[in-house]
């Protein structure tokens, strides 16, 4: 399959880590646990600390979120939740809803729906994104052909899986040994160059005066209707508000009115896009 990297995921079951020791030993990417559920009260305890410590060694990161979801407006909330727990971090690596929790009653149709909506969220905020799932469920509860270009993160612990649909990581085993880690570690294969993936978006670290809430002044900004925009949809003056905090190809979303900043969902409460070079 091309390139084969060599990672890893973590959570808060993996203690703390000692990120040196993890690049040490060969790592070259790692999926962090961001948290689960339909609330930013369900972080991941150690969601910041992986993160930094990831970052501090420059090892590739991504995340992912483990979903409980069993409706598109449960998994939405879930995507909000994980937009919030995120907001202001950059990522390589995708950030993944984990499928997991399968209820009874519910079908292949109805978590296919699930995964997009959820990625849906995070490719319109400008990430990389997927699902993780089980072989097992890769088959029988998630139809991969109506992911679109969405990745795909397969657990089957084994090296050698017989799973024939399409995949860019594989999670081959729960009990990996590694440098810098006490205990068990799922390890991974990686076969996309997500490092060096053109026309791929990786947010950037916001500036310290521009977290959300803080107040801004434009003076005629070009407004565009996202991240990517090439055309500009309104030219914007005087004074606005930073939605999030989340900086994505230099520009950051606005609003209008203080009550407003984070509020859900957003094409109701953003007023749009700005360069951060506009703001004065």
């Amino acid at each position: 399959m091309g390139i084969q990297l060599s990672g890893i995921d973590v959570s808060i079951h993996q203690g703390n880590i000692n990120w040196s020791e993890v690049v040490n030993d060969g790592k070259e990417f790692v999926i962090i646990r961001a948290g689960y559920g339909r609330y930013t009260s369900q972080e991941d305890k150690n969601f910041k600390t992986n993160y930094s410590g990831a970052s501090a060694v420059s090892l590739p990161a991504g995340a992912y979120w483990y979903s409980y979801a069993t409706s598109v407006s449960q998994a939405e909330a879930e995507a909000d939740a994980c937009l919030q727990v995120i907001s202001g971090k950059g990522f390589v690596y995708p950030v993944f809803i984990d499928i997991e929790e399968i209820s009874q009653g519910l079908g292949k149709t109805e978590y296919t729906n699930i995964a997009n909506a959820f990625c849906n969220k995070l490719a319109a905020a400008g990430y990389k994104t997927g699902v993780y799932a089980s072989k097992y469920n890769l088959i029988n509860y998630i139809d991969t052909t109506k992911l679109g270009n969405y990745y795909i993160w397969l657990a089957h612990w084994t090296d050698n899986t017989d799973y024939t649909g399409r995949y860019d990581i594989h999670q081959f085993s729960s009990t990996g040994d590694v440098g810098g880690i006490s205990g068990n570690v799922d390890l991974n294969h990686c076969y996309t160059d997500f490092v060096g993936s053109s026309g791929s978006v990786k947010p950037s670290e916001p500036s310290q005066s521009l977290t959300a809430g803080s107040k801004i002044a434009l003076n005629s900004a070009a407004l565009f209707a996202s991240s990517t925009a090439t055309a500009r949809s309104a030219t914007k003056s005087g004074t606005y508000y930073v939605y999030d905090g989340i900086v994505i190809n230099g520009r950051i979303r606005i609003t209008n009115s203080l009550n407003s900043v984070g509020k859900i969902p957003m094409d109701t409460h953003v007023t749009g896009w700005v360069n951060v070079s506009d703001i004065s």
